[in-house]
């Protein structure tokens, strides 16, 4: 989920109660929860909600607010003119009954909130199961509220402050100074004032263990449990889960682009512009064609290029069509679990591959971007900003699975 510079709100990912579907306009704040999300909206300053709608998460008091934050099955947000928290959801633990007085800052973990009063003192209040809303007395700059537990940056030391549960150490922050902390669910990482991300407790799948050096990436990709990032310098560095090789690149070679797959990566190599790959090599998925590419996707079991004509080149499985792409000269690519779509020169999407969710049925607008997920595909339309998504879980959900 991010709130971009239109003021528009774009989501990805599992979007079975709608969660993933925001409404149109324009926010100022946006949050996502478990199983629904809410926004500030620009015009009204009200906090508007979609997704599951049970213990009244998508039924948020009316006023002006200022942000929101959304937890696992409640929300909170700041009241405009007063600062006053107001939550709304579940309210075992007393989630949703926020302490007195004027908050600048809220940040909700899975079953409590923490916030930053305006003294610079930190507050939580819900679930204590695991010491993750006591915390002692905390000035602060910054809180982050994760599964079980907190992280808090010192307004004094610029130290990052732990509490609650450390079952995997995820409370036990390094020393030295910080500039922003994001607690997680066992674990929490920190950006230092050098720019390096360092990160503590568990580390499975490598979600603990960053790539080194200064955060310089110009993109990243990921899919499955690994990720790629391209630095500034053209080098690729993965990290996560390394099965099959997925998260080791080729070294000492740059490359202009990057693009990973469930058991692989593909890169574009800077010296040639031909296609380097790594990881699992089943079906092909690894073994490249020949020939300069601008652009490079992974899907599960393919890969697919795009030629510095505009053309596109898949391989790798194809027992649903998804390395038969068609004619044509496309700008940009984006690949799903097994299906790919592409964004043409004259607007408009044409995708292929498995189409059992209707993935890859396009509607027809006109569109400027597009990203495909592991069922669907959503893009954002060249008339005017909006989103249109089309695949699973598109249109809602049976509330029988409720």
């Amino acid at each position: 989920m991010r709130l971009r510079d239109t003021g528009a709100v774009e989501c990805w990912g599992w979007d079975s109660y709608g969660q993933a579907s925001p409404p149109e306009g324009t926010f100022v704040s946006v949050a996502a929860g478990g199983e629904h999300s809410c926004a500030v909206r620009e015009d009204t300053e009200a906090v508007e909600c979609w997704g599951r709608s049970r213990y009244g998460l998508t039924t948020p008091p009316e006023g002006e607010f200022v942000s929101v934050t959304a937890g696992n099955r409640h929300s909170c947000g700041v009241k405009k003119d007063t600062g006053a928290v107001v939550c709304w959801g579940w309210d075992d633990s007393g989630r949703i009954t926020p302490p007195d007085g004027a908050f600048t800052v809220l940040s909700a973990g899975e079953d409590n909130t923490c916030g930053l009063r305006d003294t610079g003192t930190v507050a939580c209040w819900g679930s204590d199961d695991e010491g993750q809303s006591t915390h002692g007395q905390i000035d602060a700059v910054s809180v982050s509220a994760g599964g079980n537990h907190a992280c808090a940056i010192r307004e004094d030391t610029g130290a990052v402050a732990c509490w609650g549960h450390d079952d995997e150490s995820q409370s036990m922050p390094p020393l030295g100074t910080f500039d922003s902390v994001s607690a997680g669910r066992h674990h929490a990482c920190g950006v230092r004032p050098t720019g390096i991300v360092q990160c503590w407790g568990s580390d499975e799948s490598g979600r603990s263990t960053p790539p080194g050096g200064v955060f310089d990436f110009v993109s990243i990709a990921g899919n499955g449990y690994h990720a790629c990032g391209l630095r500034d310098t053209g080098a690729v560095v993965c990290w996560g889960d390394n099965g099959s090789g997925r998260a080791t690149p080729p070294a000492e070679v740059t490359f202009t682009a990057v693009g990973v797959g469930h058991y692989h990566g593909c890169a574009v190599r800077e010296d040639t512009s031909a296609v380097a790959c790594w990881g699992w090599d089943d079906s092909g998925r690894t073994t490249p064609p020949e020939g300069a590419f601008t652009a490079v996707v992974g899907g599960r079991d393919h890969s697919c290029g795009l030629r510095d004509t505009g053309a596109v080149v898949c391989w790798g499985a194809n027992n649903h069509g998804q390395t038969e792409p068609p004619d044509g000269t496309f700008v940009t690519l984006s690949a799903g679990h097994s299906h790919t779509c592409g964004l043409r020169n004259t607007g408009t999407v044409a995708c292929w591959g498995l189409n059992d969710y209707g993935q890859a049925s396009p509607p027809a607008d006109a569109f400027i971007s597009i990203d495909a997920g592991t069922w669907h595909t959503c893009g954002v339309r060249a008339s005017d900003g909006t989103m249109a998504c089309w695949g699973r879980y598109v249109y809602g959900v049976d509330e029988s699975d409720w």
